[in-house]
């Protein structure tokens, strides 16, 4: 689980896929953006496109409405101009006029006919409705002017009539209706391709052409049947919703009479709209997938070189510096891991000749010190047996003695610290730590320097606290530690000025501090003295002895941190150094070790020799 989640983290923190999801999320983002502008703007032209389809309707509508009324005209004027229907007209011969209106019916089965005289009285009628205009047209016609519009009947109808006088001394009128059946309707809907009706009356009162259930609202018949103003909005014919277009149909006087309609489902609408946004939401996923695709394989493209080089700087930065880095290609990411690959070619040739040289160094490190040892310790030996023999020896070949003695202290001392730093940088420098007295450390250490103290008459003051609990060391490289810290002092600390060994308890361990009261280090040069091949730069000196390759403190830190222990410095100009260290004490079931010899002066004194 917890490799899954590590890998899933990985893969969203992975430069690939942010630079696949900042790619991809700006041009998807910018394709539905553009695809939600495109649905906003063919909505806009699907409904502007309904709204010309209807306006082309109406104007097909009023010119179907028109064609009716030029149809009643045209019949009239036939009737009008026929000779015999003059001549019937003046004699009032209604036999005659019958005859003529039959064979008129015939002719136009449709329409119908109404004639009378120059008083405005009935001659002959085949109209089947009685309607308030009648006396207007009639009147205007035989007063010898032609009438013509939309007029509706008593019960609800709706035609087309016209009105022509007979001949020029007003001998009477031809009346011509051509009604609006449903016929007329079905035509309309034919050539608008739109739904139609038609309404004669109002909304209170009407009867209906083209629809069986027909619901229009209140803001509609306002506008219609009130104002006579055209109206585009909502109307439920036979229980469809429909977006359509709605005038008013007036008589010849401007009333308004009826209504035509023409709509389209609002379903249809919506389904051009859901249509258009199926269409560029399918556009705008395989566009987002094809854009995704190419984002991903981009990015890959780009992060390829950058994860093998990432892998590559692992693996040199863990020491590895053979793992191969193949990348091929031309851009700049290549071109940056091609020359990594030489720049790591380089370093490792680098690396091997440093390593070799390293071994060289440390195998002359391991046996350099071997070969000075053995003549070291004879020749220490002899110098020990001629100083015993002191009535065989002049006070010059004595002080004589002292000299060589005294150098042989020192290059014993170059010598082992040499041996300890071969063995710290091949890995094989251990310490054995045990409960062992301090005391019994410190007396060797300072039996040891005791010749070097004496050459610059430098007395060792002791100042140790009673009753120091066991410490956990390891007595021969705790007394190396000793050694090197007061062979510093001597080097550093005036001739004829003391030194300082101080040791005491607390939390937990002993803290050991050797202070001399010599030219003291400035502060810049504190940092990394405890390191090897690093040595103080003293403000000033007079002891040509006050030499060495570097390697004292970084072995006394090397000993003192494989005990467990700490190690610091405090040292102010022109008053001194004070070099510290502290030890684990040991716990009270711990068996004690036997020390060797113990030979330790009471706290305060000085040590001469």
């Amino acid at each position: 689980m917890s490799v899954d989640r590590s890998a899933k983290r990985h893969w969203r923190q992975s430069l690939t896929t942010r630079v696949m999801l900042i790619t991809g999320g700006l041009v998807v983002g910018t394709a539905l953006v553009l695809s939600a502008l495109a649905i906003y703007l063919l909505n806009a032209q699907v409904e502007q496109s309904v709204r010309a389809q209807l306006d082309l309707a109406h104007g097909t509508a009023e010119l179907l409405v028109q064609q009716r009324v030029d149809e009643s005209l045209q019949w009239a004027r036939w009737l009008a101009a026929d000779p015999t229907v003059l001549a019937a007209a003046r004699a009032h011969d209604t036999a005659a006029l019958n005859d003529l209106v039959s064979r008129f019916a015939s002719t136009a089965p449709s329409s119908q006919v109404l004639l009378v005289d120059g008083a405005g009285t009935h001659l002959v009628s085949s109209f089947d409705f009685d309607w308030d205009d009648e006396a207007l047209f009639v009147t205007t016609a035989v007063r010898g002017r032609a009438r013509s519009g939309i007029s509706a009947s008593r019960d609800c109808r709706l035609f087309g009539v016209a009105a022509i006088p007979l001949g020029d001394e007003r001998a009477g009128a031809v009346v011509v209706s051509t009604p609006l059946t449903q016929a007329f309707v079905d035509t309309l809907q034919v050539r608008t391709q739109s739904s139609a009706w038609l309404m004669c009356g109002t909304s209170d009162n009407a009867t209906v052409l083209g629809a069986h259930a027909l619901e229009i609202d209140a803001a509609l018949s306002e506008m219609v049947f009130t104002r006579a103003e055209p109206f585009v909005g909502i109307s439920r014919v036979d229980g469809v919703v429909q977006f359509g277009y709605y005038f008013p149909l007036n008589n010849s006087t401007g009333k308004v009479i009826g209504m035509i309609g023409l709509s389209q489902p609002l379903q249809n609408l919506a389904a051009a709209r859901e249509n258009a946004a199926r269409m560029f939401i399918g556009v705008a996923f395989v566009f987002a997938v094809l854009v995704l695709s190419e984002a991903y394989w981009l990015a890959r493209g780009m992060t390829r070189p950058l994860r093998a080089l990432t892998h590559a700087t692992q693996a040199m930065a863990e020491g590895n510096l053979n793992t191969p880095l193949n990348v091929s290609g031309s851009d700049e990411f290549a071109v940056l891991a091609q020359t990594f690959a030489a720049m790591r070619a380089k370093l490792s040739e680098t690396y091997a000749a440093l390593e070799k040289e390293r071994n060289r160094y440390r195998d002359f490190l391991a046996i350099m010190p071997h070969e000075f040892k053995t003549p070291l310790a004879a020749l220490a030996a002899s110098l020990e047996l001629l100083e015993m023999d002191e009535d065989a020896l002049s006070p010059d070949q004595h002080a004589l003695l002292n000299s060589l003695h005294r150098s042989v202290i020192r290059l014993k001392n170059l010598v082992n610290n040499l041996l300890d730093t071969a063995s710290i940088q091949a890995g094989q420098f251990h310490v054995r730590a045990e409960p062992y007295p301090l005391s019994s450390i410190i007396a060797e250490a300072c039996e040891f320097t005791q010749p070097l103290l004496a050459q610059k008459n430098q007395p060792l003051q002791l100042r140790l606290a009673p009753d120091l609990p066991l410490v956990m060391a390891d007595p021969r490289r705790v007394t190396q530690v000793l050694i090197n810290l007061i062979s510093n002092a001597h080097k550093y600390g005036p001739a004829g000025a003391p030194l300082s060994l101080e040791a005491a308890a607390c939390d937990g361990c002993v803290r050991v501090a050797v202070t001399d009261y010599g030219a003291g280090i400035p502060q810049a040069d504190q940092g990394g003295l405890f390191q090897r091949y690093i040595r103080a730069h003293q403000t000033s000196t007079s002891d040509a002895s006050a030499s060495g390759m570097g390697f004292g403190l970084a072995i006394v830190r090397e000993i003192i941190e494989q005990h467990g222990g700490t190690v610091g410095l405090e040292s102010r100009v022109a008053e001194g150094t004070t070099v510290w260290f502290t030890l684990p004490t040991a716990s009270a079931d711990e068996p004690l070790a036997e020390p060797e010899r113990v030979s330790l002066a009471s706290e305060g004194t000085q040590v001469h020799r």
